[in-house]
């Protein structure tokens, strides 16, 4: 697996927010979708994986934080975000993202995700989810020094 280094000073922050998340909820991992032209970017994605990148998900953990990227997007992510960036294949990302996932509790935004979305995302990874959304908002508004 890709690890990111929580010591870098770029991102120490994220990493820190995202391991008190997954405390307080008792997961061990939080995957956020980018969004999509309809709604737009989801804000937490956005906060959390430190990018603006369409058809991505991100995958933090308390040792290390994933950008999974589609083959279009791949290489603008390899070159803007902050994040080790995996290339995932179209109608296959579910399959890579799940040997991420093995063994782990997920937490997720079930506000940012639409009924559809979630009934494939349970289908497809086989997991129970935890909704994380209210701490993932509170994290954005504490502001760091």
């Amino acid at each position: 697996m890709l690890c990111l280094n929580l010591k870098d000073e770029k991102v120490f922050g994220m990493g820190k927010k995202v391991t008190d998340i997954l405390r307080k909820a008792n997961a061990d991992g939080i995957l956020l979708f980018s969004g999509d032209p309809v709604r737009g970017t989801d804000p937490n994605f956005l906060y959390y994986s430190g990018t603006k990148i369409d058809n991505s998900i991100f995958l933090g953990t308390r040792k290390e934080s994933i950008l999974f990227t589609s083959e279009m997007n791949y290489g603008h992510a390899k070159k803007t975000s902050p994040l080790p960036v995996v290339l995932i294949q179209r109608g296959k990302e579910y399959e890579k993202i799940k040997g991420y996932l093995k063994g782990m509790r997920v937490g997720i935004d079930m506000d940012s995700i639409s009924a559809n979305g979630f009934i494939r995302l349970k289908k497809r990874l086989h997991k129970k989810f935890v909704h994380v959304g209210d701490e993932l908002r509170r994290m954005r508004g504490i502001k760091d020094e």
